[in-house]
């Protein structure tokens, strides 16, 4: 125990709920943790807010803080997966590196607190984000799940038997000056086809919670007969909100993620759209992509996306 200030003080941190009071500190946390292999995140306490708390899924409950010396030294938080019933995700696990295994306690916690809600397994990180209400936010976009930078993660998650899954790529491409790749393909289709572009609205609720800082918008590819040749979802910062950078947009690919390619038309209706950012103050588009599916990567890189980084989903069955 050391004395500052004629009052005495301790290392030991102790893991509690969260509190009102926390979320000055929760943003200090988090700044804290993702500086320490990247750059700083650019928040205010109001987006940061807004991101994580001010959502139909979160419960105080679920939250556990980190206090070492009456302050916030990191904290955890777990939802229900969107998908599946018998899954919870931890979807922020922040602690800054050091010897006083902070983050191997709160990772302790939040195994505890998942079985005690009666979930069988524990995923990590968020990726392409609809139902946590991260997306956009500083550093996460569209979610990779952990980054591979982030090596202090990584080791109190191996140390915890958690095990790597599916491994992520963050793309990007710049809109300034953006011109898409000509083909005969994209020459018949500017002369046949239009675009229409319509607001999207979620009919689940948690999904629209969690949602709610974003501006969603569908775009579709028509031709002169009316029939759709392709849709694709963009997502950009609410001028309100303003929880995501309002110079970025996340590019949902839909379908075509699922399928693992885009068609001929797909591939034409985004170049088009990233061409048309830059009129609207969008300087950077981004997505998230399995590193497996070596033909969509390709095709974004055609499209001038590169590759930012990578990260992984960790999970354990805890039951």
């Amino acid at each position: 125990m050391a004395i500052a200030d004629g009052k005495p003080r301790s290392n030991l941190t102790t893991i509690r709920p969260f509190q009102n009071a926390d979320v000055p500190g929760l943003l200090e946390a988090w700044i804290e943790h993702w500086a320490s292999f990247g750059p700083a995140p650019q928040l205010s306490v109001a987006k940061f807010e807004q991101a994580v708390l001010a959502r139909r899924s979160f419960r105080q409950s679920e939250m556990r803080v980190a206090i070492q010396n009456d302050q916030v030294v990191g904290w955890a938080s777990i939802a229900a997966s969107a998908t599946d019933e018998t899954v919870a995700v931890l979807y922020a696990l922040c602690f800054a590196p050091g010897p006083d295994q902070t983050g191997d306690q709160l990772l302790t916690a939040m195994q505890q607190a998942a079985k005690d809600a009666g979930f069988q397994k524990l995923q990590v990180g968020v990726v392409r984000d609809q139902s946590f209400g991260l997306a956009g936010l500083d550093p996460i976009g569209h979610g990779v799940a952990v980054p591979q930078t982030d090596a202090a993660t990584g080791r109190v998650l191996a140390a915890a038997g958690f095990a790597e899954q599916a491994e992520l790529v963050r793309m990007a491409a710049s809109t300034h000056g953006y011109r898409p790749p000509i083909s005969r393909e994209s020459m018949q289709l500017r002369r046949t086809s239009q675009v229409r572009t319509d607001n999207h609205f979620f009919d689940d609720a948690r999904q629209a919670s969690a949602m709610a800082h974003l501006d969603v918008e569908t775009n579709r590819l028509f031709d002169r007969g009316g029939n759709q040749l392709a849709n694709l979802d963009f997502w950009y910062s609410d001028p309100e909100a303003e929880v995501m950078n309002p110079t970025v947009a996340i590019v949902d690919l839909g379908e075509a993620y699922r399928r693992g390619r885009l068609e001929t038309a797909e591939l034409y209706l985004l170049g088009t759209i990233l061409q048309s950012m830059e009129q609207r103050r969008v300087l950077v588009a981004e997505t998230a992509i399995e590193s497996d599916r070596a033909e969509l990567i390709n095709q974004l890189q055609s499209l001038r996306f590169q590759i930012l980084y990578a990260g992984n989903r960790w999970e354990k069955q805890i039951t």
